[in-house]
C-alpha cells in the first residue's frame, strides 16, 4: 500500500526513526500502519492507495506541544473604552497567542491561559479568568470596564501560561467616551400627503478614531431663525436665456442670473423670529414686533428621530412641514447624541426649507403662492 501526506514525513516505526520507503507499507492480515511526524503544525491530508485497488483519504491535525521555549503575547482591542454606568457594553477583547518558540514558531493548541487584573481603578472585571488556546494558538477573554475612569493605560492585565512562568501584559484606558456627531441630507423630498413635505437627515455618530458608536440616543430640535415675505414670479426658459445673454453682454457670468424657468420665490423682506430672544414660546414684553398679538412665525414644522444609532452608528432624523412654508421659512436643525454621560451636538447652517422641484415647474400656482406670512414689511402683520 502506498501512503502519502501533504505535511511532514512518514515512518514505519512509532519513534519515527525509519523513514517510509518508496516500496510502500506492507499489508498484514488486512492491516497497514505508518507514522507521521512534522516540524510544522497544521492539518495534513493523508492518502492511502492500494495498487490496482481502492483509495482512502483523511485529514489529521498536527498540533505543536507546549514546551519550555514557548512564548506568549497579549493584545487589548480596543485599547481605549468608555465607562459602564448601567450596562456591560464597554469591553476590550484580550487576545493571547502562544507559539512553541522553535525555528518554525508554531502555534500551540490546548495551552491553558490564566488572566489576572493587576491594576484597575475603574472597578472592572473579566468575562472569565481562564481560557484555552485553539488550533490557531489563540485564546480570548473580555475586560469589562467599571463605572470609574482611569488615567492613560490605567488598567493593567497579565496573561500567563498555566504551569509555567511565561507571562505577557497589556494595558487599557477607561475614559468618558468621546462622541462626534454629524448629519447630512440628500437632494430629494418625500411627499407624505398633498399638504406636506418630509426631509430626512442621516445622522452619523463616531468615536475619536472614526469608529461607529451604536446605542447612542439621538434627539433633534429645530429653531426657526427667519421668515420671509414676498411673492412668486414665473419665467419662461426663453426669458431666462435672454437674461443670461444680457448678463454676458454686460461682462457678467451667466451664474449671476439666479432665476430659473418656472416659479421663483421673490424674498422681499427677511423678518426675524419674534421669539428669537428667549426662545420659550411665550409672548414676552417687546417681542410682538408686528403687533398682531402672537409670536410670528411660530414653529410651523415638527422633527422626529428614529431613536438610537444602529450597528453602523447611524440614525435618521425627519423634518415634516407644510408645503406652503417652503421657500418662506429659514431654520437651523440641531442634533444631539448622548451615551453614558457623554453628549455631542451638531447644528446645520441656517437654510430655507426647500420645495419640490416639480411644484415649481407646475402650470398651476405653487404651494405658498399666497404667502402665509404676507407681503408687507416685517412690522406689518401681513
Amino acid at each position: 500500500m502506498n501512503i502519502t501526506a501533504s505535511r511532514g514525513a512518514l515512518y514505519t516505526d512509532s519513534v519515527c526513526s525509519q523513514a517510509l520507503t518508496a516500496s510502500g507499507v506492507p499489508v498484514v492480515a488486512g492491516d497497514a500502519a505508518a507514522y507521521i511526524r512534522s516540524d510544522t503544525a497544521g492539518v495534513a491530508t493523508i492518502i492511502a492507495t492500494v495498487v490496482n485497488g481502492p483509495t482512502a483519504q483523511t485529514n489529521l491535525e498536527l498540533a505543536a506541544p507546549l514546551t519550555s521555549t514557548a512564548t506568549i503575547a497579549v493584545q487589548a482591542e480596543p485599547a481605549v473604552i468608555g465607562t459602564n454606568a448601567t450596562s456591560q457594553s464597554e469591553r476590550s477583547r484580550l487576545s493571547v497567542v502562544v507559539r512553541d518558540g522553535t525555528v518554525n514558531n508554531n502555534l500551540v493548541k490546548d495551552a491553558v491561559i490564566e488572566f489576572t487584573i493587576t491594576s484597575d481603578p475603574s472597578g472592572g472585571s473579566l468575562s472569565t479568568p481562564v481560557a484555552t488556546t485553539g488550533s490557531d494558538g489563540s485564546a480570548t477573554v473580555d475586560f469589562i470596564a467599571g463605572a470609574a475612569t482611569t488615567q492613560t493605560n490605567g488598567v493593567q492585565i497579565q496573561a500567563k501560561i498555566q504551569g509555567t512562568s511565561k507571562t505577557a501584559g497589556t494595558t487599557i484606558t477607561v475614559s468618558r467616551k468621546s462622541l462626534f456627531i454629524t448629519a447630512g441630507t440628500g437632494n430629494t423630498l418625500e411627499v407624505p400627503n398633498t399638504t406636506q413635505y418630509k426631509q430626512d437627515y442621516s445622522v452619523f455618530v463616531t468615536d475619536a478614531t472614526g469608529n461607529p458608536v451604536s446605542g447612542v440616543t439621538v434627539t433633534a430640535s429645530v429653531r426657526v431663525v427667519h421668515y420671509y415675505k414676498g411673492t412668486y414670479t414665473t419665467y419662461t426658459q426663453q426669458q431666462v436665456d435672454a437674461m443670461k445673454a444680457a448678463a454676458v453682454a454686460a461682462g457678467l457670468p451667466e451664474s449671476s442670473v439666479t432665476v430659473k424657468a418656472g416659479w421663483n420665490a421673490q424674498l422681499t423682506y427677511q423678518c426675524e423670529n419674534e421669539d428669537s430672544g428667549t426662545m420659550n414660546g411665550i409672548l414676552d414684553t417687546g417681542e410682538d414686533f408686528n403687533l398682531n398679538g402672537v409670536l410670528d412665525p411660530g414653529t410651523p414644522l415638527n422633527v422626529s428621530s428614529s431613536g438610537q444609532t444602529d450597528a453602523t452608528g447611524t440614525a435618521i432624523i425627519s423634518i415634516r412641514y407644510p408645503k406652503d412654508r417652503a421657500n418662506w421659512t429659514a431654520i437651523v436643525l440641531t442634533v444631539r447624541g448622548s451615551v453614558t454621560g457623554t453628549e455631542a451636538t451638531y447644528s446645520t447652517q441656517e437654510y430655507i426649507l426647500p420645495m419640490l422641484a416639480g411644484d415649481l415647474q407646475s402650470q398651476t400656482n405653487p404651494p405658498g403662492y399666497s404667502n402665509p406670512y404676507g407681503v408687507n414689511p416685517c412690522n406689518i402683520a401681513n
